[in-house]
């Protein structure tokens, strides 16, 4: 992914499934921030939100999540 990103960070799909393979290793943190970048380029991304909702929902922030979720589901 950081080698596509290098290429082209503004690469909306590339964030996202960046953030998808950091959320399978457990490192939700940083998939939070790969889901934002994706988010920043394009708000209107709905898999990015349901994706940050997911992690969001694993570290417990389920606020948070709900919101991802309630914009995933307005798109």
């Amino acid at each position: 992914y950081e080698r596509a990103l290098d290429i082209n960070p503004m690469f909306t799909a590339v964030w996202n499934n960046r953030g998808a393979a950091l959320t399978g290793l457990g490192r939700y943190e940083e998939a939070i921030e790969s889901y934002d970048k994706a988010l920043d380029i394009s708000p209107g991304d709905k898999s990015a939100w349901q994706n940050k909702g997911v992690v969001l929902e694993k570290l417990g922030r389920h606020e948070e999540a709900e919101e991802c979720f309630v914009r995933a589901m307005n798109l």
